[in-house]
């Protein structure tokens, strides 16, 4: 239902006088108000757009856009917005200019068809982006562990999977939905152990997979690939050493995760690193210190997956951001227009997060 709305707005111009209307007024929903209010837009609003991989099929098993469709995001991104880097954001929104909307769009991971589909279609339409690098599985060639445990459960020929450690749980893969479902649910419970645990857990079910290497080779990005990027004006950030949790991180592993993984990317790319991502990004995956930490450790900014509008009210290491990886165009449209017109408040995990940033600065 809601793709054909998103269709039919889309066809008729609908979202085009819903984009008109939002660079001058944003609808305010209060958490304690039953009727929605209108605020006239007097700030710079920026949209940061996270994707992962581009097409379909084997890894990553848990994220993908077809081709076409990234081509006409960019295609319409291009025509529709000013389109800017992560740098540009934080440097504009220090600066608190004139109300405007813009977008970013930004890739996690780094996996091998941002330069092989992706980057030829930025190139072609002369847009930046910023990818945030899992700098041991770039280093290494190796998938990271969440990957893994999606390729165990889709090419596993056992009809169950089993995760041991804090929570041992038994999945039933009796067809690819239930197989998707069982991998999700394990990263899940494994982002909500120890890090320690979690590294053994992974090491178990690894040990029991046996995953043939010629499903998970060649998935990453090379520094090959990686330098002609940058060498084209593509940006690159730090996303940790190896994928965790951050919020399951002791203080002791900070300076391997987002020291270590900064300065071997500072070596690898020859210039400074100072955006950061958060693996998986949900307030619950940060944690309540790390965002003071971080100014500490040379980053300018961290993006989370916490979706909406930044703003200059917005803390420069709790970025919002909104997913790209959408079936359709008119759906891609229709979310990035609700969000610009929508300012809904922080979920009250994301407030907490928020107060205790303010209060550590």
């Amino acid at each position: 239902m809601v793709k054909l709305a998103a269709a039919g707005m889309h066809r008729t111009g609908i979202l085009r006088l819903v984009q008109h209307f939002s660079q001058r007024f944003e609808v305010i929903h209060s958490n304690g108000g039953l009727v929605p209010a209108l605020k006239r837009v007097r700030s710079p609003r920026f949209v940061i757009i996270c994707y992962h991989s581009v097409g379909t099929g084997g890894v990553p098993f848990h994220s993908g856009i077809d081709e076409q469709v990234f081509e006409q995001q960019i295609r319409f991104l291009r025509n529709s917005y000013r389109i800017v880097t992560v740098d540009e954001i934080c440097r504009e929104l220090d600066e608190d200019g004139r109300p405007g909307q813009a977008v970013a769009l930004t890739f996690d991971d780094g996996y091998r068809s941002v330069y092989t589909k992706a980057f030829p279609v930025l190139r072609k339409y002369g847009v930046p982006a910023t990818v945030y690098l899992t700098a041991s599985a770039v280093e290494t060639g190796e998938i990271s562990w969440y990957d893994r445990i999606f390729a165990a459960a889709m090419l596993c020929p056992a009809d169950t999977i089993q995760i041991e450690g804090d929570a041992q749980r038994r999945f039933a893969l009796t067809s690819q939905e239930s197989r998707m479902r069982a991998a999700t649910e394990i990263v899940k419970t494994l982002r909500g152990y120890s890090n320690q645990a979690r590294i053994a857990a992974c090491a178990a079910l690894d040990k029991k997979a046996q995953l043939p290497p010629a499903e998970t080779k060649d998935r990453m990005l090379t520094w090959a690939q990686i330098h002609e990027m940058q060498k084209s004006g593509i940006h690159f950030g730090a996303h940790t050493m190896s994928h965790p949790a951050v919020s399951r991180l002791s203080p002791s592993e900070w300076e391997h995760e987002l020291v270590d993984s900064k300065r071997l990317l500072e070596e690898r790319l020859q210039q400074q690193v100072v955006h950061f991502a958060f693996p998986f990004g949900s307030p619950a995956d940060i944690g309540k210190e790390i965002c003071s930490v971080l100014p500490g450790y040379g980053y300018r900014s961290a993006v989370s997956t916490a979706w909406g509008v930044n703003t200059p009210d917005t803390n420069r290491y709790l970025l919002r951001r909104i997913g790209g990886e959408e079936p359709s165009l008119p759906l891609f449209a229709l979310r990035l227009r609700s969000v610009f017109l929508n300012e809904q408040p922080p979920s009250p995990e994301l407030q907490e997060l928020m107060g205790a940033a303010q209060t550590r600065e």
